[in-house]
């Protein structure tokens, strides 16, 4: 019969595990496993003995009785206590094996038990009925306990039979807080026995009357080494845990179970706290002021490109709309000085309305002539023109003499107007269309939005005047009336965390644990196996690599299994020892785990690798992790230092099945007692040399790999070094993380050394920098960033929160904290660039715990947000049904299903929180005629006293994450240009991804791009004749002084464009992503290829040109040789030079990035095209020459012209 099913190879073969069938009587016969092998040919075997009605079972790992995997009678109530997934006939026998892990052969044996049902049944009476007699005659007796508790400690408890639970957990109790004496351990009715089965009996009830109990006790004597009891902290669900259930369903987040284990409990619990701080300082600020709900109030953000002394003149058109002043809509204009506060411009605009009273009737020509020059000539042609004005200038220039607007004349006269008796704290003023105001005792020039109207150059600011108490009144029902704080969970949800922070005591009674330092010998994991392998994989032979890393750094070397055959399960049975002393190894260590395919490996393949996982040797409250683990990997990816040691969640992943050691106690990572000096000091006797190589590697930058030559320089010198707060990154980078004493002398050099700028700290918070004290260290740094610059490098903040080992954090609380503190724009962005990742799996729990976290204490807004969400799951609903519709079918039903969406009554659009919209405008919404159909929405203005509609793109089907990155790090590129002193007027447009493949796209007005412009012309001639671009300025600018001023609005776009495009080496640069608006402003779109990934078609480049600067450009600046032209070349080579001297920043932004899974950024080697094109070996000079050569190499390139030509003649 097994010859049938087996070959004889297979049979006889002796190096293969085996499976031993006992049948009733005692005969038996042994079948080999090997893949195919599955329960329905023991069944045939079985069978063709003519047995019936029987039963077949295997040693229980977890009971004391066998576990039965099938019953030859579906009648049976037998059949009830299968507990296998699939059935035993379908089952592989590979997947029921359990190895013996006492002996550690390669090749092992197991044994299935075959009885008659009736003989099993009398087995298991038998077996219980011996339990209880037992118990009658031994109630009294003592018995002990291995109780495993939460350290993992296994504590001998001596108790009576007849202790009640109660009694037995409160003696347990007493012991933990013997043991632990300085941990936070809650009361005894904050913990259960239990047994490892998650069986928990009633607190009153006997352990001697409880048969489960006992039971396991019986097991626990036939077999001492394994724990069957338990004792572990409690929770009370809380109306925070409902909450989070009812967010992870809105939003499609993480419903792991896994989000309420110990770890993200204990995250839970501090940003409960956090919560509560800010929430406390939320209402004092809002019962204080509240008008500072809608103030968004800077002094150095966004950077202006002259100092903030200098008073710039404003001109504002200030409407009213207040109760107070009783008349029709009035709109009055006045110039004043932004350094001027709100208040007196609020007095100064009521000292106009009195001589509005008594001018009378004035000259409407006049009027209408100073309103036309304000239109069009009060414009700031240079910011180095600006002269000084004082506060009381208010008068000055031709808006200060006459109102603008509806002119009051002696018939417009009201009675409301005699005396004017209003007082300036009665009003503040809100910005149309924006949910933003200004009031107060502060300078104009402090808010965000003044700041952004003088980079626009705008020629009048609009405001409204609105009475105060009704704004103040608005803001108290909104933040503070309409809904109550979410109350926080209290103590029984919370839970302690059992920690130690010194040696254990000598007493024998008292060990709880052994500190790391007390452990001298190696890492030994214990690989049992890889189990189910996908079932189409042939069969092949396999091996394991082992990798004990701290960030992206090898501890040492890497440990390698043996090859073992196998198909969809393969047994390992092996034991892997790294040589790194379990002592000498941190905090922060990681093992790396990955699969291969042996055989593909040998020949270098690159789809040798089959799957991967990272696991902590400590767990996040430092204790060392023990025990057996199964563990899911990721599939189909190679060793990756990014990835968190999340398991995966994907559909079938491969599981790693491996056992960590166990010792006598449980070993905690204790930290060593703080240092007041250095071991060593080193300053005087640095040699020449030495403080040479020193200064050189001041000026290297965050790609630098240091030669083991440079860290033992640095190391040795360290306290020299401190001399250089620069050289922070590289000395960090130079500490032996396998050498203790260095380690320890961390928190000492931290705290001697200058502190670094917020911007210097980033690099800190790279992967490689795993280490806790250092990443707490930055994170500190960061404080100094002000909310808008925190808002200006959050993408890369957010990334680095996937560098972290644990889901608690200080950069999670950080970001928390700052974000709650200000939701309406930090918090916002916060939001999405979670969300917008909360899709991957690997950070999918993390991301999902900060969410439901955050959404917890935003109150309102947190209802804006989550309506957000909904109305873009819709959209993407929407363009799903569509997109496989023609252009013209899918324009057909657009409206209609547009008509459809629930557009909630009003909300904060998700790509700009200032703005409120409350519903389609469904008349000019459309379908764009693109593949992926992408959605140019119009909505209806909701913001107070707006005049305009909001648009905006939504896109399906493309990553937008890359578009996000490079726009925001074209705007960091603008923020220190400011810095330095100039504008070249970016006006990055606004990417907001929302979820996976889809997002928002701001829409940039009266603008077009480079093919419709050319097209006009005709698809040949606009390509060649080099007046496109001015014959397009001259058409929409055509007074003298606006064509300057769209040719010097084209002159610094293009110089900062050129700069920005060339250094990120930004690809695919066809006419139809670049665009001009009419009023000069050029600019890049569609950012899908940068890092100079070219597109090449048959091997053939398509670009070779530096960044996109056509003669055409060039014509505009008075073309070569021409004035403006050398303008253009000074400001792109002082552009070029500010980002060569903040290099260490453009090269950390992007390595930041690397976890984000985006194609062309993924390693260290993409951001080295950056570092090249920064030319970081010549000297400024030399610099501004060879950006000059690249200027000219892009206007020659005939690569672009044909490109352009192509692009036209297939888009005409």
């Amino acid at each position: 019969m097994l010859s049938q099913i087996f070959s004889n190879k297979q049979l006889f073969a002796i190096n293969i595990h085996r499976i031993d069938v006992v049948l009733p009587h005692k005969r038996n016969f042994s079948i080999p496993l090997v893949d195919g092998a599955n329960g329905a040919d023991i069944i045939k075997f079985i069978e063709k003995e003519n047995i019936r009605n029987y039963v077949i079972c295997r040693n229980s790992q977890n009971d004391q009785f066998y576990e039965i995997l099938y019953v030859d009678n579906n009648t049976s109530p037998l059949i009830n206590q299968i507990k296998l997934q699939t059935p035993f006939q379908e089952t592989s026998l590979s997947s029921i094996f359990v190895p013996n892990m006492i002996f550690t052969m390669r090749h092992q044996r197991m044994a299935l038990f075959v009885f008659f049902i009736q003989d099993y049944i009398e087995l298991q009476a038998f077996r219980q009925s011996n339990i209880r007699t037992r118990d009658m005659f031994r109630k009294k007796q003592k018995v002990t306990l291995n109780i495993r508790i939460q350290s993992n400690l296994i504590i001998p408890i001596k108790i009576n039979l007849e202790n009640t639970v109660f009694e037995i957990g409160t003696k347990i109790h007493k012991r933990m807080k013997e043991i632990y004496r300085d941990a936070d351990i809650k009361g005894v009715n904050d913990y259960r026995l239990g047994t490892v089965t998650s069986y928990y009996p009633k607190l009153t009830s006997k352990f001697g009357d409880d048969p489960v109990l006992m039971s396991f006790l019986q097991q626990q004597n036939e077999n001492p080494t394994i724990v069957q009891f338990i004792f572990i902290e409690t929770f009370k669900a809380s109306y925070f845990d409902k909450e989070t259930v009812k967010y992870i369903n809105e939003l499609d987040l993480s419903s792991s179970p896994s989000i309420y284990n110990e770890e993200t409990r204990a995250l839970n619990t501090k940003l409960s706290e956090i919560r509560s701080r800010v929430e406390k300082e939320r209402i004092e600020k809002l019962k204080a002021n509240p008008l500072i709900a809608r103030m968004r109030i800077s002094d150095s953000e966004p950077p202006l490109p002259f100092t903030d002394k200098i008073s710039y003149p404003i001109s504002i058109s200030i409407e009213v709309r207040s109760d107070i002043i009783r008349s029709e809509s009035l709109t009055v204009s006045i110039r004043v000085s932004s350094q001027s506060t709100v208040s007196n411009v609020i007095k100064q605009f009521i000292k106009r309305l009195k001589r509005i009273k008594s001018a009378g009737s004035a000259s409407q020509d006049i009027a209408m002539k100073y309103a036309k020059e304000s239109a069009t000539t009060h414009t700031i042609n240079s910011f180095a023109s600006i002269g000084s004005l004082t506060n009381s200038a208010v008068e000055a220039g031709p808006l200060g003499n006459l109102p603008s607007g509806k002119l009051m004349s002696s018939d417009d006269e009201d009675d409301s107007m005699d005396d004017l008796p209003y007082m300036a704290d009665d009003f503040v003023f809100a910005l149309p269309g924006v949910d933003e105001i200004l009031a107060g005792n502060t300078p104009m020039l402090h808010f965000v939005c003044v700041r952004q109207f003088i980079l626009a150059q705008q020629p009048i600011l609009n405001l409204v005047l609105v009475d105060k108490k009704d704004m103040i009144e608005s803001i108290r029902n909104k933040e503070l009336g309409t809904r109550k704080a979410n109350p926080e969970p209290g103590p029984e949800s919370s839970i302690s965390i059992i920690q130690v922070t010194k040696p254990s005591r000598s007493l024998i009674r008292n060990i709880g644990y052994l500190s790391h330092s007390q452990v001298n010998c190696g890492l030994e994991i214990e690989i049992y196996s890889c189990i189910d392998l996908p079932v189409l994989r042939k069969e092949s032979e396999y091996v394991l690599h082992a990798y004990l890393i701290n960030g992206t750094a090898v501890l040492c070397p890497h440990v390698v299994s043996t090859v073992v055959a196998g198909k969809s399960n393969i047994l390992f049975n092996q034991t892997l020892t790294f040589s790194l002393p379990i002592r000498m190894i941190p905090r922060s260590a990681r093992v790396a785990f990955t699969l291969y395919d042996a055989r593909l490996l040998a020949k270098n393949d690159k789809k040798a690798a089959i799957a991967t996982y990272n696991f902590a040797v400590y767990t996040f409250s430092g204790w060392m992790n023990t025990g057996k683990f199964i563990k899911k990997m990721w599939v189909d990816r190679d060793t990756d230092f990014f990835l968190t040691t999340c398991e995966s969640n994907e559909l079938c992943p491969i599981s790693l099945v491996f056992y960590f050691p166990k010792f006598k106690f449980p070993v905690a990572f204790v930290p060593p007692p703080p240092i007041s000096d250095f071991k060593t000091k080193a300053t005087i006797s640095v040699s020449p040399s030495e403080r040479k190589r020193i200064h050189e590697l001041k000026s290297y930058d965050p790609l630098y790999v240091l030669t083991q030559k440079d860290k033992d320089l640095l190391y040795r010198y360290r306290t020299y070094c401190f001399l250089y707060p620069e050289l922070l990154p590289l000395m960090l980078s130079s500490i032996n993380f396998r050498e203790p004493d260095q380690v320890n002398e961390i928190p000492l050099l931290l705290n001697n050394w200058e502190e670094p700028t917020p911007t210097t700290a980033l690099t800190l918070l790279d992967a490689k920098f795993a280490d806790h004290n250092i990443r707490a260290y930055a994170v500190n740094c960061l404080e100094n960033f002000t909310d808008n610059e925190l808002m200006l490098y959050s993408l890369q903040l957010v990334q680095a929160l996937k560098a972290e080992l644990y889901d608690d954090s200080p950069l999670v609380e950080f970001l928390f904290r700052r974000g709650l503190a200000e939701p309406k724009f930090l918090g916002h962005q916060l939001f999405w660039q979670l969300m917008s990742e909360a899709h991957i799996s690997h950070i999918r729990q993390r991301f999902s715990t900060i969410v439901v976290n955050f959404l917890y204490g935003l109150g309102n807004y947190s209802d804006e947000l989550v309506k957000g969400y909904l109305f873009t799951k819709e959209l993407v609903k929407t363009n799903q049904l569509l997109s496989n519709l023609k252009y013209n079918e899918a324009q057909e039903f657009f409206s209609e299903a547009l008509s459809k969406i629930k557009c909630p009554e009003q909300f904060h659009l998700p790509i700009n929180p200032r703005l409120i919209v409350s519903g389609f405008v469904l008349e000019k919404c459309r379908v764009m005629n693109s593949k992926k159909k992408p959605f140019f929405l119009t909505f209806k203005n909701a913001a107070p006293f707006a005049t305009e509609d909001v648009m905006t793109l939504f896109k399906v089907g493309d990553d937008l994450r890359q578009d996000q990155l490079t726009l925001q790090i074209m705007k960091i590129m603008e923020h220190l240009w400011r810095t330095n002193g100039q504008d070249l007027q970016l006006r990055c447009y606004g990417v907001l991804p929302t979820g996976f493949n889809q997002g928002f796209i701001e829409v940039v007005p009266n603008a077009k791009t480079e093919s419709q412009i050319q097209q006009e012309k005709g698809i040949i001639s606009g390509v060649l004749t080099k007046e496109t671009f001015t014959n397009f300025l001259r058409a929409n600018n055509p007074t003298p002084r606006s064509y300057e001023r769209a040719k010097e609005n084209f002159r610094k776009s293009s110089a900062g464009y050129a700069v920005a495009t060339c250094v990120l080496g930004i690809a695919d640069r066809h006419p139809g992503n670049i665009m001009v608006q009419k009023d000069g402003h050029f600019f890049h779109i569609d950012f899908g290829h940068f890092l100079g990934n070219f597109k090449t078609k048959l091997g053939y480049q398509r670009e070779n040109a530096p960044f996109h600067f056509s003669p055409a450009c060039a014509y505009v600046l008075d073309d070569i040789g021409g004035e403006t032209f050398k303008k253009f070349e000074q400001e792109a080579a002082f552009a070029f030079n500010v980002l060569r001297h903040n290099a260490p920043l453009m090269i950390t932004l992007l390595l930041l990035m690397l976890g984000t899974g985006i194609p062309e950024l993924s390693t260290p080697s993409d951001v080295q095209f950056l570092k090249e094109k920064l030319l970081l070996d010549k000297t400024d000079e030399e610099a501004a020459a060879e950006f000059s050569k690249l200027t000219k190499i892009s206007m020659e390139s005939t690569k672009t012209m044909l490109n352009n030509f192509f692009h036209n003649l297939k888009t005409g």
